[in-house]
């Protein structure tokens, strides 16, 4: 499976770690759902093109390995993450978006 899209349908539970399981995926989409706890820092070691995990529950710290993923956009708006993002975006090379905004970085 290349994408799972689970968008806009209000799903309460917490992270849906089957994603992270999915090998070949390329493409996730969380955004508007009632998802909440914390997201498996595994995620951000996945080679991912996009992630979009925004408008959620998800609260917790940045793991160290944030800056290992490779999209090319990662939306994380509209959370409870927090952490220290900059001293991981260095290492984003393929980084062409990232939406932060309204979390408590």
């Amino acid at each position: 499976m290349l994408e799972l899209d689970l968008s806009n349908n209000w799903f309460t539970s917490k992270f849906p770690e089957v994603s992270v399981m999915l090998h070949l995926l390329k493409f996730l989409d969380l955004r508007f759902n009632e998802f909440e706890r914390t997201v498996p820092k595994e995620l951000f070691d996945k080679d991912l093109d996009d992630i979009f995990i925004n408008h959620n529950r998800f609260k917790f710290n940045l793991p160290d390995n944030f800056g290992n993923s490779p999209v090319s956009i990662i939306i994380l708006a509209n959370n409870k993450f927090h952490g220290y993002v900059l001293a991981s975006l260095w290492k984003m090379t393929g980084l062409e978006e990232i939406i932060l905004n309204n979390n408590r970085f």
